[in-house]
């Protein structure tokens, strides 16, 4: 009779033993594939997070003029391969005066917050083209009198119509820029205000704007000097000479687009590794600051799981060895028999691996029908647990609600079963080897008489 027959016949004759060893291989089965499938899903999370990526890194240098000048901007830009920069609109609170020296109507609203010393203040804001800021850029301001300031314009402004209107200035007008005590104290918790030339100084109006989308309701938190109507652009070299005595033009924040969001990483440790910027008064922000975390913890959690993994299988190889060993002690005689007529060794060998993998084909059959929702439960809570705990920390540390709100999908792939499969074969024929070869060595008659 072959191996296989009487493997057939004994898997089917000694049917408790056959149901315990089915029992615990789909148990071994359905752990190993859990742990596998939360490794692929943690790996594919990851994947998803760093395509979700955006292209873009913001590099911001309110502590120093001498980091994001238009050169060093350039030779970022040319270091990293940016397919775009964008050099982000400067922005500055000061006082509003008539060319007399008194202090302009500011517009308020109902609820608004007005600060002590900022009762006449407005939001200066400046870029190297009015035109290219993002509030016109995105529609929010349109210009309605004048021009826009260029990259040439020295002592030019624009306001708003607001402004204009309530304090009966038009184009041509000369108004001024004033920084009281109040606000030099505001300013200094972000820049360097001992090294400024905050004396102030005269622009003349080339232009008039107005809001050109409806504005938000206002809140009893929101600034005076930051509602829309009280704000005005100045050029690029009048705002400069406020903080570098040359008046050479410098920005406080450049954002940087890459081409390849999955190289944001690379990029980000790129400029963090120029040796001529000065840390200590620059810092840089992208998508890493934010899904960090999750990436960390669920890279952790991987390595957590492929180390327990290992373990699993040792232990698992143990219990199976435990009961293959009963299994084959139990039919001493029948295998000195056996021998005694002549089947070789490696043919009851064969047969011992035969049962096994007939009880593993067995277990995973089972298992394919009856693990679907126990790997999927086990895996969502493994990477769900992770990724809410990096929510909880993220938002703590960023303060940033958009924090990987979305859970992870859970798909069960083929390779991952055929994975599991080939370990817990594996696992069953190192056992039935183990257990079978040194019992293999005893003579027939060893076997009979015991």
């Amino acid at each position: 009779m072959s191996p296989v027959k009487r493997a057939f016949h004994y898997f089917t004759r000694k049917i408790t033993h056959s149901i315990i060893m089915v029992l615990t291989l789909t148990a071994i089965f359905i752990l190993i594939l859990t742990v596998l499938s939360a490794t692929a899903a943690g790996k594919n999370y990851i994947h998803q997070i760093k395509l979700s990526f955006s292209k873009n890194i913001t590099l911001s240098s309110y502590r120093s003029t001498d980091v994001l000048t238009c050169e060093n901007i350039k030779k970022i830009a040319d270091t990293l391969g940016a397919v775009n920069y964008k050099c982000l609109s400067n922005t500055l609170p000061a006082e509003l005066l008539n060319e007399a020296g008194k202090p302009l109507d500011v517009y308020l609203k109902k609820d608004i917050l007005v600060s002590a010393g900022f009762e006449h203040a407005g939001t200066v804001r400046s870029n190297s083209s009015s035109e290219q800021d993002e509030l016109f850029a995105d529609g929010t301001f349109e210009l309605t009198e004048g021009r826009h300031l260029n990259k040439n314009d020295g002592g030019k402004a624009l306001i708003h119509r607001n402004l204009a209107e309530a304090n009966g200035l038009s184009v041509g007008d000369i108004i001024g820029l004033d920084f009281p005590g109040e606000i030099v104290e505001d300013l200094s918790g972000d820049y360097d205000t001992e090294n400024m030339d905050l004396k102030g100084s005269n622009v003349q109006i080339v232009g008039i704007f107005q809001t050109a989308q409806p504005a938000e309701e206002a809140s009893g938190l929101e600034l005076s000097h930051l509602l829309c109507e009280n704000s005005c652009f100045i050029d690029m070299n009048t705002y400069s000479s406020f903080f570098r005595s040359d008046g050479s033009t410098f920005f406080h924040k450049v954002t940087f687009t890459i081409s390849n969001s999955a190289e944001l990483e690379n990029a980000v440790n790129t400029i963090q590794n120029l040796d001529w910027i000065d840390w200590s008064a620059c810092s840089i922000w992208s998508d890493i600051d934010v899904y960090g975390p999750a990436i960390d913890a669920l890279s952790s959690l991987n390595d957590l799981l492929e180390t327990g993994l290992l373990l699993i299988l040792l232990v698992c190889l143990l219990i199976l060895i435990i009961i293959i060993s009963y299994g084959v002690k139990r039919r001493k005689k029948e295998t000195g028999i056996l021998l005694a007529l002549g089947i070789t060794p490696n043919s009851i060998v064969l047969q011992h691996i035969i049962e096994a993998l007939l009880s593993t084909v067995t277990a995973i059959l089972l298992s394919i029908i009856l693990s679907g929702g126990i790997v999927k439960s086990g895996s969502d809570y493994l990477i769900n647990t992770t990724v809410n705990q990096a929510n909880e920390n993220g938002d703590a540390s960023h303060n940033d609600p958009g924090i990987l709100k979305t859970n992870p999908v859970f798909t069960l792939a083929s390779t991952t079963i055929y994975s599991a499969a080939l370990l817990e074969t594996a696992l069953v024929t190192i056992s039935a080897i183990a257990v079978s070869v040194p019992f293999m060595r005893k003579k027939p008659n060893e076997l009979i008489k015991i």
